[in-house]
């Protein structure tokens, strides 16, 4: 009877105490906010890392393609709107007829002014390069946009699945519950039929052991039930998510008995975001080998400079913002400067240059343009023709210099 009692006290204890963790557990529920499936993709596409960062380059697509408009296509505009100096200048010594360093006797401090306005207008072309910046610039613009759809896909499957595999060890988990109070009565029973001694006593402690190895097992199940819930929370990527209950969602059915291969393969030709950046990281390759070809085109720098200076003595052009003179009346040109450079030789072509006065004021405009050619490889070395060109060259500076040498000696002695 003792042991009976024993047994019945027992019993009661660990209802009472399974019983207070069904309370506690239904006051934590209370408090948890239930999370749909919906609710989870919303937070995950505003808090996914991964998502957030690819989104986030997508974002420079704007920026840099008028970057790109700006530095590389148009041409490049400098204005200087105003500017405007004042210097002075005293000379204290002088030369005197043989060379020799005297004391200036018209030594006095001459100052001056002056104002200057520019328009500097500079364009760099070299063969085709600026249809293929603005091409390079498209296929980055299309690769980080293709980027952001295989991470919203790619987080969209990884939620959907966690999602799903969170309700699974729920599901296991209940399982297990249920299971653990199947042992609850299985020992029930064993103890009756031992006090009716129908069962031995090795019957009531098989019961027991099984209800703890069925206790142990819930706690596992319910351990991979937080883990999963862990990862779900870390791939929604929201901090601030308290504690949560997994709305019932129903089993998503999958018959593929119904699909077409071949259509599956054409849909995913067109869809599918890796094949995208396969294909994006094709034409880049492409666009790659074109560059490297246009490599070989001369560079030609284009410029024109429209500028007004105001210089006078003293203060007279000190902050003259004046446009009263003419621009066309004062108006300078510089033809264009062609330089094409290759390994080992080098060309130079200058135009003319004008500029003209009016009334103490100057008006230049500049126009001006270069040239340049590189090929990579090694150097060629030089040929007969240009080791003797050399050498002449080298001969001729050294008898500039010694008839140099010999034409000051002779003027020092003629002053002495």
């Amino acid at each position: 009877m003792k042991a009976r009692a024993r047994r019945t006290r027992r019993g009661t204890v660990v209802s009472m105490a399974f019983a207070a963790l069904l309370v506690a557990g239904h006051s934590m529920a209370q408090e948890a906010q239930v999370l749909t499936l919906e609710q989870a993709l919303e937070i995950a596409e505003a808090r996914n890392p991964a998502f957030r960062q690819a989104n986030n380059r997508v974002q420079l697509n704007g920026t840099e393609m008028r970057t790109t408009w700006l530095d590389q296509i148009l041409p490049r505009a400098n204005v200087t709107l105003f500017n405007t100096s004042f210097t002075g200048n005293h000379q204290g010594k002088a030369t005197d007829n043989l060379g020799y360093p005297i004391d200036n006797p018209d030594a006095a401090w001459v100052y001056f002014s002056s104002t200057r306005q520019a328009l500097d207008v500079s364009w760099r072309i070299q063969g085709a390069s600026l249809f293929q910046a603005f091409r390079r610039q498209r296929i980055t613009n299309r690769e980080r946009n293709v980027a952001r759809d295989r991470a919203f896909t790619e987080m969209d499957v990884s939620v959907r699945r966690l999602f799903m595999d969170a309700l699974e060890q729920r599901e296991l988990m209940l399982a297990e519950e249920e299971l653990v109070a199947a042992r609850e009565v299985d020992r029930e029973v064993a103890e009756r039929l031992f006090s009716l001694a129908l069962r031995t006593r090795v019957d009531v402690l098989n019961a027991e052991l099984a209800i703890e190895q069925q206790a142990l097992a819930r706690q596992q199940q319910r351990a991979l039930f937080e883990r999963a819930k862990l990862t779900l929370r870390t791939e929604l990527g929201d901090d601030e998510l308290g504690d949560f209950i997994l709305a019932d969602e129903p089993l998503p059915i999958f018959d593929p008995s119904a699909l077409d291969a071949d259509e599956l393969v054409e849909r995913a030709l067109g869809v599918n975001p890796e094949l995208r950046q396969r294909e994006v990281a094709v034409e880049s390759a492409r666009l790659g080998v074109a560059e490297n070809r246009n490599s070989w085109w001369p560079t030609v720098d284009l410029g024109m400079r429209v500028s007004r200076v105001a210089q006078t003595q003293e203060t007279a052009a000190l902050f003259d913002v004046s446009f009263d003179e003419d621009l066309d009346s004062g108006r300078a040109c510089t033809g264009p400067k062609w330089i094409w450079t290759t390994p080992g030789r080098s060309s130079e072509r200058h135009a003319f240059r004008s500029r003209k006065r009016c009334g103490g004021r100057f008006w230049s405009s500049t126009t001006s343009g270069r040239a340049s050619a590189s090929r990579s490889g090694p150097p060629r070395l030089p040929g007969k023709r240009s080791a003797s060109r050399g050498r002449s060259t080298e001969s001729a500076r050294a008898r500039s210099r010694i008839c140099a040498r010999a034409s000051i000696r002779k003027r020092t002695r003629a002053g002495r």
